[in-house]
């Protein structure tokens, strides 16, 4: 019903998945064709996902805290995922990024964020603040 309302209303879903990735694709295959288009929230997954997840051209990957943290294997598939498909998260108040992981999240650590995938990308953090700022704009679809 949600996806069936985001069409009518040519509004952005948010998807959130947890051990149900099987179902999700299940039910994301029957919109493939229609212009359904959102943020895959808090994508913490392998490469092997992001390429099935992939094939959904209107999604981004919400890329959050998770990123920062020492033992995450997110750097990985966000190293694979092209800066035009990512979108940064702060998931407040969870998942807050180094160096204040364990405190209340909050907007203002988003540039934490933004550094790390500059330097998993190897590209400045200008770049990566200009390009997920311009997805950003995109997905919501908000006027300049």
């Amino acid at each position: 019903f949600q996806i069936e309302m985001a069409l009518k209303h040519s509004l952005p879903i948010i998807i959130h998945t947890r051990n149900a990735y099987p179902e999700m694709f299940d039910i994301l295959s029957g919109y493939k064709s229609k212009a359904i288009r959102g943020v895959f929230h808090s994508y913490d997954q392998n490469i092997d996902i992001y390429k099935k997840m992939s094939i959904f051209e209107g999604f981004y990957f919400g890329i959050g805290g998770v990123v920062t943290f020492k033992k995450s294997t997110i750097s990985q598939s966000v190293g694979e995922i092209p800066l035009e498909k990512i979108v940064l998260e702060t998931d407040a108040p969870y998942l807050t990024p180094s160096p204040y992981r364990g405190k209340r999240n909050e907007p203002s650590y988003l540039g934490y964020i933004a550094q790390k995938i500059a330097e998993i990308k190897n590209m400045s953090l200008g770049q990566v603040e200009q390009t997920t700022h311009a997805n950003s704009i995109e997905l919501f679809n908000i006027e300049r």
